[in-house]
């Protein structure tokens, strides 16, 4: 079988397109809709993705987005280059698991407006009562700051988190609804993330009809900010002295 449909374990407790604070300096941004599909409006994630954007938008840098539209669907094997210095790669993933075109897949489904490629994440199919976990992770070559996405497919018979690594490592967990796509995304302001990793988790019941479960989510749209370097942010400073030096000139 495919999906588990029932219930298990609840993840998260974030309100519908809330912005909350996790630690000092890290704010979520998330928004679920539910009983969606490919076509449906996405008010509440697209709201909680505006959010995000105008967050990214005041620290001054420029939002970059993956939608997969340019890259060949197929299985994903070892790293995978998705441009503008991003890559992909998987763990103790499906075999199927890679980019997809193929809408209203187990709930999966496009978010890009006229597209139609996502990436499909998969676990490893599992017998009752076993555990399995499945990573997919972003490794940026240039530091960010911020990270975002749209999931589809969601349900909540998995644990799904979101871990960044910035020097410690920090896990987020998303809210997830039945039959779901969801916005989530965050903000560090001044840290430097290597990467973000995508663990999900699924937890089959310890009886049941199933000879084997898996569980499937469907990523679109990634999107995320470079953190400044050094020597733009000198420049930023200059400018804005030189500014300030204009501005206290014709005061005078």
């Amino acid at each position: 079988m495919s999906k588990n449909w029932v219930g298990r374990a609840v993840v998260g407790a974030l309100c519908l397109g809330s912005v909350a604070s996790f630690a000092s300096t890290v704010t979520v941004f998330n928004g679920i809709d539910l009983n969606v599909a490919s076509g449906s409006a996405l008010p509440n994630s697209n709201a909680a993705q505006g959010q995000f954007a105008a967050a990214v938008n005041g620290l001054g840098q420029p939002l970059h987005t993956i939608d997969f539209e340019s890259l060949a669907t197929g299985a994903i094997s070892g790293s995978l280059s998705l441009g503008q210095g991003a890559s992909l790669s998987l763990a103790n993933a499906n075999a199927g698991a890679g980019i997809s075109n193929t809408q209203n897949s187990v709930g999966m489904f496009n978010t890009t407006s006229g597209g139609g490629n996502y990436f499909a994440f998969e676990t490893m199919y599992t017998p009752v009562g076993t555990t399995t976990t499945a990573t997919a992770t972003f490794t940026f070559a240039s530091p960010i700051d911020s990270f975002g996405a749209y999931f589809t497919g969601l349900d909540t018979d998995a644990v799904f988190s979101i871990n960044f690594f910035d020097g410690t490592s920090e896990s987020l967990l998303p809210s997830l609804g039945t039959n779901s796509a969801e916005f989530f995304g965050f903000t560090s302001p001044g840290q430097s993330i290597s990467s973000v990793t995508l663990s999900m988790t699924d937890v089959p019941p310890a009886t049941g009809g199933n000879s084997s479960w898996a569980y499937f989510a469907g990523v679109d749209d990634v999107q995320f900010s470079n953190v400044p370097e050094p020597g733009s942010l000198a420049l930023v400073a200059l400018a804005l002295s030189g500014l300030l030096l204009t501005h206290r000139k014709r005061a005078c």
